[in-house]
């Protein structure tokens, strides 16, 4: 599916560096898309760099003369390892935070002059749109509230990502500008300036629009049933839409032989406990769990 393709594989316990879409190092164009200081925010930043997982491009940033950066994620061996990694740099700072978490960044309101995020919101957006909207509200509200900054880089071509930041309630003048280096990324550079306070949270969540081309289709959702129902037949002739389906099967029974060769069934499971874990519903792994009909299908229409 469209969503789950670009949600980003579980990695092994980090051991060296590894960057997500680029480093700056591989293109000065992009780097300089990414680079505070190409906006004209201050050497002495601070900067925030959201997601940071073990890139290097917090420690790229400092080289390139930014003087504070505090990065964070939501994955302590990650935090950990880059922490123990850049050891006596001073300027350097590592936390471990939830910006899907209400008010992650509140002990940082309104401290950042600039925030940069290279691929986060691309990972988000795959847990659905609540996730994505308070990811976003949180690192505009740790944002200087008069010319904070939010770079943003994304695969999306589409509005996937950019929904969540051209909103009134955000306050932001969203500036979009294409790869200038597309045989090493193929995305967009999102350039986002505070303009406005903070609005209604409520609102802004209840205003984010579809991105484009987004949705299931009710052809494709009476399809999908007609499969799945098929699917849960084949298992027991009594099945019913309100019987469960072994997540496995409905994998198959979901996607297609082109689709499952770049969205493996370890993806496919993970997106569907970050499905489960944004409805509210724990316990058992995905393959005990399954899931009905009725519930894959929204989870497409969660993932579209």
């Amino acid at each position: 599916h469209g969503r789950a393709r670009r949600c980003p594989m579980a990695r092994a316990p980090p051991s060296g560096t590894f960057d997500w879409l680029f480093s700056l190092s591989a293109s000065p164009e992009l780097g300089a898309l990414l680079n505070p200081l190409s906006y004209g925010v201050p050497a002495t930043g601070p900067v925030l760099v959201v997601g940071c997982g073990d890139s290097t491009l917090s420690e790229e940033l400092h080289a390139a003369g930014v003087a504070r950066v505090c990065s964070v994620d939501v994955e302590p061996r990650c935090v950990a390892h880059m922490r123990e990694r850049t050891q006596g740099k001073d300027g350097l700072e590592w936390e471990v935070l939830d910006l899907c978490q209400q008010g992650a960044l509140a002990h940082r309101r309104g401290l950042f002059a600039c925030a940069v995020d290279k691929g986060t919101l691309d990972a988000i957006v795959c847990a659905g749109d609540m996730a994505a909207c308070r990811a976003a509200w949180n690192v505009v509200e740790a944002l200087e509230p008069q010319g904070g900054l939010f770079i943003v880089a994304t695969l999306h071509a589409d509005r996937e990502v950019e929904r969540f930041l051209d909103h009134p309630e955000l306050g932001l003048r969203v500036a979009a500008r294409a790869s200038p280096a597309p045989e090493l990324f193929q995305g967009k550079i999102l350039a986002c300036r505070r303009e406005k306070a903070l609005g209604s949270f409520e609102r802004y969540a209840a205003g984010v629009g579809p991105g484009e081309g987004a949705g299931v289709s009710a052809e494709e959702e009476a399809a999908l049933r007609v499969q799945l129902l098929a699917e849960l037949a084949s298992l027991d002739a009594s099945a019913g839409a309100g019987r469960r389906l072994p997540a496995r099967c409905a994998y198959w029974a979901m996607f297609g032989p082109e689709l499952r060769a770049e969205y493996g069934y370890g993806d496919f499971a993970g997106d569907l406990a970050a499905f489960r874990a944004a409805r509210g519903e724990s316990g058992g792994d995905a393959e005990e769990v399954g899931l009905t009909v009725d519930e894959a299908v929204a989870f497409l229409r969660e993932m579209s």
